[in-house]
């Protein structure tokens, strides 16, 4: 049976499925599932969409005019289901219609919550960086990145207000929860305009601001991966974590924190 490899850090496989949308697979279905019905939904998927074909295959199915799929799965921190993302590019199959899918132009990626992949653009300074002696550059004017929601940035805006004013200790959790942040271009940024607006808001009121970090990105280059047998093993055994701490580097686990903006996952006619 199929054991997909899942990577052991959040920003890894974010890093993963971002690759997936920037090479043409545009389109996805997504939700969550209990890790007891995880095994079911990926044999599904497997069976209608070959999700474990080679490189060989797809390319001989893309020549065909068929499209190709790639499976991309994780654990949500702090429950026992998973999330996944079938992904997959342009073309025909006969079992399409099974599932809604959705246009990651129109309709963005949402990772768990707090972030969602966008095409945006790039900065000048930092394309000039990628220039080359023939003036061309080894990277486009607008590519894909993960950003903050723009929900989620305006609740901890709202957020961020009122525990100023009120001293809050949940601004410090805030704090850690942006130092753990994966480093991708979109998220630096919103990191960088909440901490501007955290200590804007300090000196607005006169408070003393809290500490802010120096904050060592986590771009997910580390390729660890387990089988998803294997968290589903730990999972059985009733382990405190998806993953042992001696495979983690570092991850992008977020702290509970209530944030005042509403959560809704599509599922997967397969899972059913």
């Amino acid at each position: 049976m199929f054991d997909p490899e899942i990577p052991v850090s959040m920003s890894a496989a974010m890093t993963r499925l971002q690759k997936s949308v920037a090479s043409g697979f545009l389109f996805y279905v997504s939700g969550a599932v209990p890790a007891p019905k995880i095994e079911k939904l990926v044999y599904s998927l497997d069976e209608r969409f070959s999700i474990q074909a080679t490189d060989g295959q797809r390319d001989h199915a893309r020549k065909r005019g068929r499209c190709t799929f790639r499976l991309h799965l994780f654990p949500i921190p702090y429950r026992s289901d998973f999330a996944f993302w079938l992904v997959r590019n342009e073309g025909d199959h006969p079992f399409l219609a099974t599932e809604s899918w959705r246009d990651s132009h129109e309709t963005p990626i949402v990772w768990t919550f707090w972030y969602e992949l966008r095409q945006l653009p790039v900065p000048p300074p930092l394309r000039a960086k990628y220039e080359r002696p023939d003036h061309r550059y080894a990277i486009n004017a607008t590519t894909w990145t993960w950003r903050i929601r723009r929900e989620v940035m305006d609740s901890l805006r709202f957020n961020i207000r009122r525990w100023v004013e009120q001293r809050d200790e949940r601004l410090k959790r805030l704090i850690r929860n942006l130092a753990r942040a994966p480093g991708r271009r979109g998220v630096r940024h919103d990191v960088h305009e909440l901490h501007k607006y955290i200590l804007g808001q300090c000196r607005k009121r006169n408070v003393a601001p809290p500490p802010l970090p120096v904050i060592r990105w986590s771009t997910g280059a580390n390729g660890r991966t387990v089988p998803l047998s294997y968290l589903l093993a730990r999972h059985r055994r009733g382990a405190d974590t998806w993953f042992p701490e001696s495979l983690l580097r570092r991850d992008t686990v977020h702290e509970e924190i209530n944030l005042d903006v509403p959560h809704r996952q599509e599922k997967s006619n397969a899972a059913s």
